[in-house]
């Protein structure tokens, strides 16, 4: 029984040993920046190459330091506060961002992960480091960018729309909010069909046919809104592809042409009932501009 209980226990030696030489070849390989430290005295145990190579600091140079004595962090209470306060409730952290100081005193935007740990026997912390910076400042001036578009299209006197496949609205400007005398907020999730009625949708219904099937299309329609009334609208619809090329729908510029159509119209019938009334005169008529330019020559003047 002895004997048995030692072969055990020896089997069990040499597992973990195993496990730890694959921890170690794990550690090491790492491609993130990782180190090892004493959850008591906080001291450093270990760290992997890729450590040095953001940090700075060597391996000899770090072992049996602490991030406090390294300057890692800009101070013992951002660190407790950051980092030693949340660890303590949680026993771990995930994605816990924090600005970190390097060895050359440049500073950089890290993500830790940090889990507990079983080495030799000892109760560690283990910490993964993942630089964020060049992340977070491509975020933010996507973010920045995207305001800015935003305001634009919010300013712009052209209509604008963005339609979904299944002919929801998903976002629309102030001036198609306008329009139509519904917030933007009444809009957007709405079905197209319920903005534009039976009729209104009818209208541009061969026009979502052809820009779902790929195509960008321009045209001028007359289109029946129920709460507004008809409006001539000339319409640019673009494609809204994915990064596989799909179009999951598609974007609109609208201009609204109504009252201007409404002027040519009145000026046009204007024109014609001005020369049916010219037209019975029998003398000679002639009409200048301001410049005495002729205008207009009736028959007997010719």
């Amino acid at each position: 029984d002895a004997q048995l209980a030692r072969s055990k226990a020896e089997a069990a030696q040499e597992a973990l040993r195993q496990r730890e030489a694959g921890y170690r070849d794990m550690f090491a390989a790492n491609p993130h920046p990782m180190w090892v430290f004493d959850i008591e005295t906080l001291a450093i145990l270990d760290v992997n190459d890729a450590w040095s190579d953001i940090s700075g600091y060597s391996r000899e140079e770090s072992l049996g330091q602490t991030s406090l004595s390294l300057r890692l962090f800009e101070d013992a209470q951002a660190r407790e506060q950051s980092i030693l306060a949340p660890m303590r409730k949680q026993r771990r952290l995930r994605n816990h961002e924090i600005r970190a100081r390097r060895k050359n005193g440049s500073e950089a935007l890290v993500a830790l992960n940090i889990e507990p740990l079983v080495l030799n026997g000892e109760e560690c912390l283990l910490i993964d480091i993942r630089d964020v910076t060049e992340q977070r400042r491509n975020e933010e001036v996507a973010t920045a960018r995207e305001t800015r578009l935003k305001l634009v299209m919010e300013a712009t006197p052209f209509m604008l729309t963005q339609c979904s496949c299944d002919l929801t609205y998903i976002w629309v400007n102030r001036a198609y909010a306008a329009m139509l005398q519904v917030p933007p907020e009444g809009i957007v999730g709405k079905k197209i069909t319920e903005m534009l009625g039976t009729d209104g949708f009818e209208a541009v219904r061969p026009y979502i046919e052809r820009v779902l099937a790929g195509e960008e299309i321009e045209f001028e329609a007359r289109i029946p809104y129920p709460r507004v009334g008809a409006h001539i609208l000339r319409a640019v619809y673009t494609p809204d592809k994915d990064a596989a090329g799909t179009v999951r729908g598609w974007f609109a510029s609208l201009v609204d042409l109504t009252d201007r159509r409404r002027t040519e119209n009145a000026l046009k019938q204007a024109d014609e009932k001005l020369n049916m009334i010219l037209g019975t005169i029998t003398d000679r008529c002639v009409m200048l501009d301001k410049d005495c330019r002729v205008t207009y020559l009736n028959d007997q003047a010719r």
